[in-house]
């Protein structure tokens, strides 16, 4: 997962009707690896049974789910932005 170095990544889970253990393992990993390098790992179109699987591990917290692609790109877009105006750099130099 994310061997190119990317910091964000949006996950879309539209054609998935279902996860197990090991898919939550990978998403968990996926977010912990975004996050070490200032990024955001987002699940986008997840149906009710993934969602509730999230929900039932307890994991709503932890991994951002929302319904559209186009919703993860603003979220992308806006941590971003928030990132150049503290002053973080958004380019590897």
């Amino acid at each position: 997962i994310n061997t190119d170095g990317q910091r964000n990544i949006v996950l879309d889970l539209s054609e998935v009707e279902t996860i197990d253990p090991s898919g939550l393992r990978s998403a968990l990993m996926a977010h912990r690896m975004c996050k070490a390098l200032g990024g955001v790992f987002i699940l986008a179109c997840a149906n009710e049974a993934i969602t509730q699987l999230i929900e039932l591990c307890k994991l709503e917290d932890v991994l951002v789910s929302v319904p559209t692609i186009q919703e993860a790109e603003d979220i992308v877009f806006m941590e971003e932005l928030e990132k150049e105006f503290r002053g973080f750099s958004t380019s590897e130099e």
